[in-house]
């Protein structure tokens, strides 16, 4: 009955509603009327309605982070937190292969907990190199500012011939803005 409004799809205790807990997928309701309480009564026409729940929000891309007044990436090296520019080699850092590692910072990367994070990509792009994959070496949250996620890459050989590269995140197939790095 319309003076029952609202209605709800997981049913309500004393018109707190519960949680209908959707799994990804296709699901219909189908929805009965009745003339009485209970479903008492000679039931009219059924109305099926399907939808389907997805695992892939809608929201704003990646942004990497810059400097003020700048459209230098806010950026360190991850052993010595040195800014840039950067060299490929760093002989002071923890790793056998002596390569440097950098920290990027990037907001609306929202990767849930648990969830695989194999979807996000970063390229370095020059003129003389092309688009260079960037390896990731860890992506999570920054410790107390749950907005910014931190990303450590590694700099590979190829970024060594150039003194910048453009640096892009791409998560889900959305791209986030440029921002640059210097290297030595």
């Amino acid at each position: 009955r319309s003076s029952d409004l609202p209605y709800s799809l997981a049913g309500d205790t004393n018109g707190a509603f519960t949680p209908a807990n959707l799994t990804v997928g296709t699901h219909t309701v189908i929805a009965t009327p009745y003339p009485l309480a209970n479903a008492a009564g000679t039931p009219g026409a059924s109305l099926n309605i399907s939808f389907v729940i997805v695992d892939n929000p809608v929201g704003s891309p990646p942004t990497l982070l810059t400097q003020e007044n700048s459209d230098h990436a806010v950026a360190f090296n991850a052993a010595t937190f040195l800014r840039e520019p950067f060299p490929v080699f760093t002989l002071q850092n923890f790793s056998s292969d002596k390569r440097t590692r950098i920290v990027l910072f990037a907001t609306n990367l929202d990767i849930p907990l648990g969830a695989d994070a194999s979807d996000v990509q970063i390229h370095a792009e020059n003129g003389l190199i092309g688009s260079v994959p960037l390896p990731i070496e860890h992506i999570g949250r920054v410790p107390f500012f749950n907005w910014l996620t931190q990303i450590q890459v590694i700099l590979p050989d190829t970024v060594g011939n150039v003194s910048e590269v453009w640096v892009r995140v791409t998560w889900r197939g959305a791209a986030s803005n440029q921002a640059r790095i210097s290297i030595k």
